[in-house]
């Protein structure tokens, strides 16, 4: 029995280590960090290339002023960051130059599983296409993922969380976002400016100062997202041309977002038929405060649909308005592994306790 038990000690402990150990390094101050067009790394040993796979050994700090944290001169290379964590020692302002992770002139770059914070912005990415950032974490900082003249993008699953704004993409078209939890940034959830051909889906935008800011871009996609909790706007259109609009806007959740003039979302400019859309011809948005606009409407044939539009103004009606909150893809947070390891740990034991009590029989 004894011998069980302390198995049973011994097994938890591995658990929470496996789970634990990815995060625990030695922290070293270094100035910039390259990862050169020929595939050398200066600056630091912290970072062991395995071919095109850039895999961080453990925490690095920046702790001169006015310096980037990396910055990445090569094409088609995977920067893992293994859980570790890139910071700057000193919170930078927006009169300093000092990113965290910069992408300018490259193709083919993948970010992923990294923290970085205390930067000017986390990571910058210029006049670079088919760069993906996933299942990383941009926090604290001025800015958190900042792109320009940057097409073919993909940032998803990642935590962007109290930066100033979360993710600002500018003269940037064909970007995806999706899947990210963009929470407290201040002002911006999402800023795009002169960004068009984007898709904004499944993600959770919340507690922002606006969620979604669109100026002058056209013809992106934004649906699957849960808009919710105090963002100032849910989504502010600014444009004062009509060539940029024909926004679609669909399936979201709009949920008690502060509102000004009756509404969760605003949009100041706006023109004839080509205008923003609020639904996609057959489903619209959920809005929390829609009952309390309209106490009369009703059920349009078992569809989930009110049958009332929603009126934000004469050319921005969102004709399809859905009856309850959509589902939008949960996180999967690393205590959820925990439990799991922790489970099939007490089922070894379990079953491995059944079997010397058989043995024993």
């Amino acid at each position: 029995m004894k011998k069980s038990a302390s198995m049973l000690v011994l097994l938890l402990f591995l658990s929470f280590v496996l789970v634990s150990l990815p995060q625990i390094g030695v922290v070293k101050a270094e100035s910039t960090i390259y990862i050169r067009a020929d595939g050398t790394v200066e600056g630091t040993d912290k970072i062991q290339r395995d071919g095109n796979v850039y895999i961080f050994l453990g925490n690095v700090s920046i702790d001169v002023s006015g310096v980037d944290g990396i910055i990445i001169e090569r094409d088609n290379i995977v920067i893992d960051g293994a859980g570790y964590c890139l910071e700057h020692l000193e919170k930078p302002t927006a009169m300093t130059s000092e990113d965290g992770i910069v992408v300018d002139g490259q193709n083919n770059v993948t970010i992923t599983n990294v923290t970085v914070h205390n930067f000017l912005y986390g990571i910058s990415v210029e006049l670079s296409s088919n760069v993906t950032i996933t299942k990383t974490t941009i926090t604290n900082n001025h800015g958190g993922y900042h792109a320009v003249g940057s097409h073919n993008n993909s940032i998803i699953d990642n935590q962007i969380i109290n930066n100033n704004n979360g993710i600002e993409l500018y003269y940037s078209e064909n970007n995806k976002v999706d899947l990210n939890n963009i929470t407290a940034n201040s002002p911006y959830g999402i800023r795009m400016v002169n960004a068009s051909e984007n898709i904004v889906s499944n993600n959770i935008i919340s507690k922002n100062g606006w969620g979604i800011y669109i100026n002058y871009g056209g013809g992106n996609q934004i649906f699957g997202n849960a808009i919710t909790e105090n963002n100032g706007w849910g989504i502010m259109i600014s444009s004062s041309n009509s060539s940029r609009n024909n926004n679609v806007i669909y399936r979201n959740n709009f949920i008690n977002n502060q509102v000004s003039e009756g509404l969760q979302v605003s949009n100041q400019w706006y023109f004839g038929p080509e205008s923003n859309k609020w639904d996609n011809g057959e489903e619209g948005n959920y809005w929390s405060d829609y009952t309390t606009r309209y106490p009369n409407a009703t059920e349009v044939d078992d569809s989930d649909i009110w049958n009332t539009p929603f009126f934000i103004n004469e050319y921005n009606i969102d004709h399809y308005p859905l009856m309850e909150p959509i589902q939008v893809i949960p996180e999967f947070p690393s205590w959820i592994l925990l439990l799991i390891l922790l489970s099939v740990t007490v089922a070894i034991i379990v079953l491995y306790r059944r079997r010397l009590s058989k043995n024993q029989g």
